[in-house]
């Protein structure tokens, strides 16, 4: 054996604590930042994976006045996948104001 591989042998013996204290918060260490990664890769999908799941609109608009006509208008717009009439409605729990603190949309639409 050389004398490095001498050297290098009696410093592991005299301090192996160390580097298996060394080698396990290393470990934790990566383990936390890949554990990181991964959640911020999933959170960059979700505003997509929650608007496919609920079907969320594009867009919502509220014409004064409802007319049919108006609205096939909208309908036949190129874009417009979908069209649906919603209206609000002043409803809350107990305890709170309707229309104040709390409401609904319901769908119009049958």
């Amino acid at each position: 054996m050389t004398a490095a591989w001498l050297w290098a042998r009696s410093r592991v013996r005299r301090r192996w604590r160390t580097l298996l204290v060394i080698a396990v918060v290393t470990g934790l260490g990566a383990g936390v930042a890949l554990t990181a990664a991964n959640g911020s890769r999933r959170a960059a999908t979700g505003l997509g994976r929650f608007r496919a799941a609920t079907l969320a609109p594009d867009l919502l608009f509220s014409p004064p006045d409802p007319d049919p006509a108006l609205l096939q208008r909208v309908a036949r717009m190129p874009g417009v996948a979908a069209l649906g009439a919603f209206t609000y409605t002043p409803v809350a729990p107990k305890g709170t104001t309707p229309g104040g603190d709390a409401g609904a949309f319901v769908a119009l639409d049958p």
